[in-house]
């Protein structure tokens, strides 16, 4: 449970600092062209190596442990424990799939708002 914390923190750090010098989101929460953009992202979930898929899980796992204790990147997701990280994934790259137009937009926005729709607070 360490380890997988530490890989994951790994993994957040990494993916923050990759977007460190793109382009910031609007404090709405608008989506802006960004460093590791989407469609970036999806070529390393689709990829055929296992470094490249470590990348996609942990990058996606992370944002969304972030957001079960607050907002991020201006999207808010509520509890989703009893979801697997697969899951998660599977559905951030499903709806960025069916949103083409958001490919050049900052990753880490794109996965905080397809997990923000996915697990909506009420």
């Amino acid at each position: 449970m360490i380890l997988r914390a530490v890989i994951l923190g790994v993994f957040f750090v990494f993916g923050t600092l990759a977007g460190a010098f793109a382009a910031q989101e609007d404090e709405g929460g608008a989506l802006r062209p960004g460093r590791l953009n989407a469609s970036d992202l999806m070529e390393l979930c689709a990829g055929k190596y296992d470094v490249d898929l470590g990348f996609c899980a942990g990058y996606v796992t992370a944002i969304a442990d972030v957001m079960i204790d607050q907002p991020l990147y201006g999207f808010r997701a509520c509890t989703h424990e009893s979801v697997k990280s697969q899951q998660i994934m599977d559905n951030v790259i499903l709806k960025t799939k069916a949103m083409p137009e958001r490919s050049g937009f900052a990753a880490r926005a794109v996965v905080a708002d397809s997990i923000a729709r996915a697990f909506p607070c009420f």
